[in-house]
């Protein structure tokens, strides 16, 4: 199983800086998940990577 690198993307970062992080963390091996600041409540954003890493960890 790879590791599982987070981005936080703030809205004063382009996508292309985003992309070119992503890029980065892709060829060395790692699964990458890009959260977006902004895209619903911060809630939603914390229950998602929590059962996100539960599942990753039962698998």
């Amino acid at each position: 199983m790879k590791p599982t690198r987070y981005i936080y993307r703030t809205c004063d970062q382009s996508d292309e800086e985003i992309n070119r992080q992503k890029d980065q963390y892709i060829k060395l091996g790692y699964r990458v998940v890009i959260y977006r600041e902004g895209e619903g409540d911060s809630n939603t954003a914390l229950l998602k990577l929590i059962k996100n890493h539960t599942y990753l960890q039962d698998t």
